[in-house]
């Protein structure tokens, strides 16, 4: 018996009959629309848990049908699909309610996964709409439950954001390293300093974002050296996280991050930019990823200096140094205080790793390395958790012959 409701949507008969027949055979109840028109009206009838849909469509746009479908039915979760890579695209869709964002051609076990997902999703968000229609009646006896769903909800949000972050990667593979590891770094530190844990997932969001807004900066710009700059060029260089606020402002769920994008670039003296802000007048988050994001550019050696190191713990002794030389000049030291604590942490975990078949993976691992493609684009970077979706990520991940089929991680033990 099947249970769960699924809607393809492609005008390429032949793609929509094998996705709908692979999907019918995992014992989902499938339908199928050709065009953007009829996927509105299929989807207003039918009333499906998850649609896929293709943004090229006849008739109407996809782009354009999702925001009916969201509109008619917002528990629906709608995957978007397409042969092209757009930012710009990708941006919209997630910004107008889509869960998640694929592209052609489309592999199946991959496609699997994601509805799975998004099922899950539709699950959390009912469930989120269910408490807070009976807000009144719950509040002293599940306030504790609905923090926990909450969360769960930000956590898929986070999600979503890396998938854009995956697509950046693509355009420049550095960038999407660098923000996976602030990102990663920053939220760790937060905990060390005993932030809340809706304080933590924004600098966590704000590290996946942060960089965003060099993508309004003309490339040239950001491969010269600061010294061969003129004054209007490097007055342009230094309006990026400006930028990176104004991209992130129409989207309700991210623009209460935007003063820390703004900020990460202040100084405590006074002497950062955009704004020149002193002290306590930057937010907290951004004092944060200030010192996270100077940390991974010194250790990651992109152009800001020209030492050279044998290993890593001697680039990262570099950075702490000169990070401390700063200390409340321009950085908090408490802050660089909690980073280097946090550092130090995964590297006593180093010592324990090992390397461990696919197949063998269990919940409760870390990664100890970046997991890489073969090309080094970062798909999960240093310190990822492992739960039971990242796992399979991973197989699905072999199968398409994008990682090797070993990977390094500290074990739960001796993570303790």
């Amino acid at each position: 018996m099947a249970y769960d409701t699924v809607l393809v949507v492609d005008d390429e008969h032949k793609e929509a009959e094998l996705i709908v027949s692979f999907l019918q055979s995992k014992r989902f109840t499938v339908h199928a629309a050709f065009d953007g028109a009829e996927a509105v009206v299929t989807a207003k009838a039918q009333k499906p848990d998850v649609v896929l849909l293709d943004i090229g469509l006849p008739k109407k746009k996809g782009t354009e049908a999702l925001l009916e479908i969201k509109e008619a039915l917002p528990d629906t979760q709608v995957i978007m699909v397409t042969a092209i890579g757009d930012i710009g695209v990708a941006m919209f869709c997630v910004q107008n309610g889509a869960y998640g964002y694929l592209t052609k051609p489309i592999d199946l076990d991959s496609l699997l996964l994601e509805v799975k997902k998004a099922m899950r999703n539709r699950e959390l968000e009912k469930s989120v709409s269910a408490y807070q229609n009976n807000l009144e009646d719950m509040v002293n006896l599940r306030t504790e439950k609905i923090e926990e769903l909450n969360n769960k909800l930000r956590r898929n949000f986070v999600v979503s954001i890396k998938i854009l972050v995956g697509l950046l990667e693509m355009h420049d593979p550095y960038l999407g390293g660098h923000l996976k590891r602030v990102a990663l770094l920053a939220g760790e530190t937060g905990r060390r300093l005993k932030l809340a844990n809706h304080e933590v997932m924004d600098i966590e969001l704000a590290g996946l974002l942060h960089d965003i807004g060099t993508f309004a900066v003309p490339k040239r710009l950001l491969e010269t050296s600061f010294e061969s700059l003129s004054k209007e060029e490097m007055a342009m260089v230094r309006q990026h996280p400006v930028f990176a606020q104004n991209i992130i402002a129409p989207s309700d769920e991210l623009a209460h991050i935007g003063g820390i994008l703004r900020s990460h670039l202040e100084m405590l003296d006074g002497t950062g930019f955009p704004d020149g802000l002193k002290g306590g007048q930057i937010p907290l988050g951004a004092r944060i990823l200030g010192v996270v994001n100077a940390y991974d550019e010194m250790v990651t050696r992109r152009r800001f200096s020209k030492e050279t190191f044998d290993s890593r713990m001697a680039k990262e002794d570099y950075a702490f140094k000169n990070l401390y030389k700063r200390a409340e000049k321009c950085f908090q030291r408490d802050i660089i205080e909690a980073l280097e604590a946090v550092v130090e942490e995964f590297r006593k975990k180093a010592q324990a790793v090992t390397t461990v078949d696919l197949r063998h993976l269990t919940p409760g691992m870390t990664l100890a390395a970046d997991l890489k493609t073969e090309d080094g684009l970062i798909l999960m970077a240093l310190g990822h958790p492992l739960g039971t979706e990242e796992i399979e990520q991973c197989k699905v991940l072999h199968k398409l012959g994008l990682v090797k089929a070993e990977v390094q991680v500290i074990r739960p033990q001796a993570a303790m």
